[in-house]
């Protein structure tokens, strides 16, 4: 009996590690600490499944998963400190290792997260990191975190990937296809988004991040272009596989280039 028992007992250990096993080829962070089992997101079962493959199934699994994730990413830039105002140095490290590489190769999700912070906040990030209190272990995050953000600028823009054509082809060929709210396609919103990186682009920023006025007495300033500059430096520096695409350089269908 007892042998029965045990052979019973090592079979179904040997079934339970391959079902495991199996589970977790597909279903990404499925094991949490200690091997204790999580729910995923049907977003990021879908993208594992399907998104490194080519066609319509891959882009859509890409899209619905660049939604799903694109809110947390920015909750991360908004979770800042007192001192600074600027994004913790916590939030950052997270941020960067969690969704650097995947602004850089990844438009589908650049674009949702341009979308959900902006123009003006992205500005207003980077104009702040020459303010008064802010560490030299800060500006270290910070610089990463430029380099990360201005990669995802240069993809969610139009630019185009010497690694991986295949996504940056074939997420431009759909432009017209996928909304980023159920009714504003992608190309309409890259139009406004660039309409918004001119606008702040010529609005000048002190060394705290703060729009200032033309007539304010204040020294110490930047462009909006200056710090955007900052972005795209800092972006191709880590990232030279990247380059800028047609609606960055003549605007989209002419507009807002």
């Amino acid at each position: 009996y007892n042998k029965t028992v045990e052979a019973v007992d090592a079979a179904a250990a040997s079934t339970a590690a391959k079902l495991k096993a199996a589970i977790d080829a597909v279903v990404p962070g499925a094991t949490g600490p200690g091997g204790a089992r999580g729910v995923p997101s049907r977003a990021a079962v879908g993208l594992a499944l399907f998104g490194g493959t080519k066609g319509i199934l891959a882009a859509q699994s890409r899209w619905a998963a660049a939604q799903a994730d694109a809110p947390a990413a920015a909750a991360l830039i908004d979770r800042t400190d007192g001192k600074t105002g600027l994004p913790s140095q916590a939030a950052l490290r997270q941020f960067n290792a969690t969704y650097g590489a995947r602004l850089a190769s990844d438009p589908y999700f650049a674009t949702m997260l341009m979308r959900h912070i902006g123009a003006e906040k992205l500005y207003s990030i980077t104009a702040a990191v020459r303010g008064s209190g802010v560490s030299d272990s800060h500006k270290a995050l910070l610089k990463v975190f430029t380099a990360n953000m201005g990669a995802g600028l240069i993809l969610a823009t139009g630019g185009s990937s010497t690694t991986d054509t295949g996504t940056t082809t074939g997420f431009k060929a759909l432009d017209n296809a996928l909304t980023v709210d159920g009714t504003k396609t992608v190309r309409q919103w890259r139009s406004n988004f660039q309409a918004a990186l001119n606008k702040y682009g010529q609005t000048s920023y002190d060394y705290e991040g703060n729009v200032i006025s033309a007539n304010n007495g204040v020294e110490r300033r930047l462009f909006g272009y200056e710090v955007f500059g900052q972005y795209l430096g800092q972006g191709a520096r880590a990232h030279p596989e990247l380059s800028v695409g047609d609606h960055f350089l003549n605007g989209v269908d002419g507009k807002n280039s």
